[in-house]
C-alpha cells in the first residue's frame, strides 16, 4: 500500500524538490500536518524539528516533559527548514542555535511505495548528557540506500534536554520530580512514535532503539527503566560503544556533589531562598545557562561528573550495574559493538604521564568518591613495562597505559559485560570495527578512536573512495539495515560486492564477534582481557556513588 502519505506536488524548492505534507495519526485521527523537505536525489523525504513534546518553558522549566495538546483543528508543523535549535548545554549556550523550546525530532523516509509499514530505528545522539544535537547523524544517505536494496525504513533522531535543564541534582530537584528528564524526554518521543509513526508510513511494532557513545548509554537505560518495563515502545537494541555501565556508574540523588553543584548554582543565580527551585524555573534563560556553565568550570571534573543521570529509585530504580546483574532489564534482540581504541582522544595529552603516582594522582581528580587503594589496585593490573610511548609530545611514556586503564572501565568491559548478561535472555550480535575512514581528520596517535565507524555507516561519502572503504561500507551498512528490518544482522546482506560471512550469535559459551577491518571481515574471538572485566564486574559496586 502507498505509505500513509498525502503528498501535494507543485511546490517547488531549489534544492530539494517538492514539499511532502504528512499527516500524523493517532488512534486514526490525523493530530497535525507537518510540512517535509523532498530530496530527489536520494529519493528521500525529510522533517526536520517535530515537535514531540509542550515546550519545556516557563512552569515546564524544569520539570517532566508533557504531552502535545490536543487540538481541535490540526496544526500545520514546517519542518522544512534545514536546522532546528539544539538544546541549550555545556556545548552551545548561544541564543542564537539554541533554545529551551527543542523538545524535537527529526524524521528521514524514503520515496516509494510500499505494500507494508516500514521498521523504524530511532537513534539517540551522544555528548555525556551535556552536549550534542540530533543533527549530530544524518540518517539520510543510510535511508536512501536501504531503500536501494529493498529493506526500507524510516530513520528518527531525537532531541532530549541535556546538562542542569535536562539533568538537574539536588534534593531540591527530587522534590520537584525532576530527576531525569533527559530521559523522560527520550521517553516521551518514543511515545510519540507509537502514536503518530503510522501517518509517516512506519510500523508502531517494529521500532528500533539505539544510540552511539552515551546516547548507547542511555538507550541501554530506556531497557532499564521502570524496572525493566518497555511498555512496548521499542523491539530490539542497536548500541554504538556504549552500555548501561558505560559511563562513570551514575549516582544516587545523594551523591553529595549533586547538592554542591545545585547550591551553587542557586547562589549564582540569586536563587538561595527556601523557594530555590522555583526561582530557578522562572530566573531569566541566559542567567541561567551562564550559572550552568561556572559551576561546571569551578568543578574542575568532567561534564557528566557535574550534571547527569541519577539511580531515582523511580525511572531509574538502582544502579545500571545492579540492574544489570539481577536481568532487570527488557530482553530485546541486541546488536552491539565498539571500536578497536574507543577512548582515546578522551585522556589529556599534556599530562605527562610516566609514573604510577602520576597516574594516581589524575584517577583521584576525577573518580575522587572511589576508595585510592581500589584505584591503585587498578592501575597495578596493567604493567608499565608493557606500554611504548607512542602518544604526542608531552603525553609522557605512559599514555597509552592509562588509555587501557580507561577504556576497560568505561567501554571495553561495560560493553562486554552488558552483551553476557542481554545474551542470557536474547540474542545478540557483537562486533568490533577497526578502520579509519579516508576522511577522518582525527590525530594518527588516536588510532580506530570512538565514532571512527560512523562514517562509514552514515557518510558522508567519500570523493574517491578505495575499493576497500567501498567494500566495507557496503557491509557494515548492510548488517545495520538488516538488523533493524528483521532484528537479525544476517537476513538481507547479500553484498554486490563481497561475500558476507554469517554473523554468529555472542554467548558465554563462545564469545565470537564479528571484525570490520578494511583487510577482512570475519568472525573473531572477542580480545577483550578477561582477567581485567572480571575484576571491573567484581569491584562495580567500589566506584558506585
Amino acid at each position: 500500500m502507498k505509505a500513509s502519505l498525502l503528498v501535494i506536488a507543485g511546490l517547488a524548492l531549489s534544492v530539494f524538490g517538492r514539499r511532502p505534507i504528512v499527516c500524523g495519526e493517532d488512534a486514526g485521527v490525523c493530530q497535525a500536518v507537518y510540512r517535509g523537505l523532498r530530496n530527489d536525489k536520494l529519493k528521500i523525504e525529510k522533517y526536520v524539528g517535530i515537535p514531540y513534546a509542550q515546550p519545556p518553558v516557563g512552569k515546564l522549566r524544569l520539570q517532566p516533559p508533557k504531552p502535545l495538546a490536543h487540538m481541535a483543528a490540526p496544526p500545520t508543523v514546517d519542518a522544512s527548514k534545514p536546522t532546528s535549535k539544539q538544546c541549550y548545554s555545556l556545548a552551545n549556550l548561544n541564543s542564537a542555535t539554541a533554545s529551551e523550546d527543542c523538545l524535537t525530532l527529526d524524521l528521514v523516509m524514503p520515496v516509494g511505495t510500499f505494500d507494508h509499514l516500514l521498521p523504524v530505528y530511532v537513534f539517540l545522539h551522544g555528548g555525556d548528557f551535556n552536549g550534542g544535537d540530533k543533527s549530530d547523524v544524518d540518517g539520510s544517505e543510510l535511508v536512501s540506500y536501504a531503500a536501494s536494496i529493498n529493506q526500507p525504513f524510516i530513520f528518527i533522531s531525537v532531541n532530549y534536554r541535556l546538562s542542569f535543564l535536562g539533568f538537574p541534582g539536588g534534593s531540591e530537584a527530587g522534590k520537584s520530580n525532576a530527576y531525569n528528564l533527559g530521559l523522560k524526554d527520550q521517553r516521551l518521543a518514543l511515545q510519540w512514535v507509537k502514536d503518530n509513526i503510522k501517518g509517516f508510513g512506519g510500523n508502531k511494532d517494529h521500532v528500533v532503539l539505539g544510540g552511539q557513545a552515551s546516547g548507547a548509554d542511555t538507550a541501554t537505560y530506556q531497557m532499564l527503566a521502570n524496572g525493566g518495563n518497555n511498555e512496548y515502545l521499542f523491539r530490539g537494541m542497536l548500541l554504538e560503544s556504549g552500555a548501561a555501565t558505560g559511563a562513570t556508574p551514575i549516582p544516587l540523588p545523594t551523591y553529595p556533589h549533586w547538592q554542591m553543584n545545585y547550591d551553587s548554582l542557586a547562589s549564582k543565580t540569586n536563587c538561595s531562598s527556601a523557594s530555590s527551585f522555583s526561582c530557578l524555573q522562572n530566573v531569566p534563560i541566559e542567567k541561567l545557562t551562564s550559572a550552568m556553565y561556572a559551576v561546571f568550570t569551578e568543578a574542575y571534573s568532567i561534564p557528566h561528573h557535574v550534571y547527569a543521570v541519577v539511580s531515582d529509585g523511580v525511572f531509574m530504580q538502582d544502579y545500571p550495574s545492579v540492574a544489570m546483574a539481577q536481568s532487570k532489564f527488557a530482553s530485546l534482540p541486541t546488536l552491539t559493538g565498539q571500536t578497536t581504541d574507543e577512548l582515546t582522544d578522551r585522556i589529556p595529552t599534556f599530562a605527562n604521564f610516566t609514573t604510577d603516582e602520576g597516574i594516581l594522582g589524575f584517577a583521584q581528580v576525577f573518580l575522587n568518591y572511589v576508595d585510592p587503594a581500589v584505584l591503585a589496585e587498578e592501575v597495578g593490573m596493567y604493567k608499565s613495562s608493557d606500554y611504548q610511548d607512542i602518544g604526542p609530545p608531552g603525553s609522557g611514556t605512559q599514555w597509552s597505559r592509562v588509555v587501557d586503564i580507561d577504556n576497560d572501565l568505561q567501554a571495553f568491559c561495560p560493553v562486554y559485560q552488558a552483551a553476557l548478561q542481554i545474551s542470557e535472555k536474547a540474542a545478540v550480535w557483537k562486533y568490533r570495527f577497526n578502520a579509519r575512514h579516508s576522511t577522518s581528520t582525527t590525530p594518527a596517535y588516536l588510532k580506530i578512536n570512538q565514532g571512527s565507524d560512523l562514517p562509514f555507516l552514515f557518510g558522508p561519502t567519500p570523493l574517491n573512495p578505495t575499493t576497500q572503504e567501498d567494500i566495507l561500507a557496503e557491509s557494515y551498512k548492510r548488517y545495520i539495515i538488516s538488523f533493524i528490518n528483521h532484528l537479525d544482522p544476517n537476513k538481507a546482506v547479500n553484498s554486490t560486492m563481497a561475500p558476507l560471512s554469517q554473523w554468529d550469535n555472542f554467548r558465554n559459551s563462545s564469545q565470537n564477534q564479528l571484525l570490520f577491518d578494511l583487510a577482512q571481515i570475519n568472525m573473531e574471538y572477542d580480545p577483550v582481557n578477561r582477567e581485567r572485566c572480571l575484576w571491573v564486574e567484581e569491584h562495580h559496586k567500589d566506584f558506585l556513588r
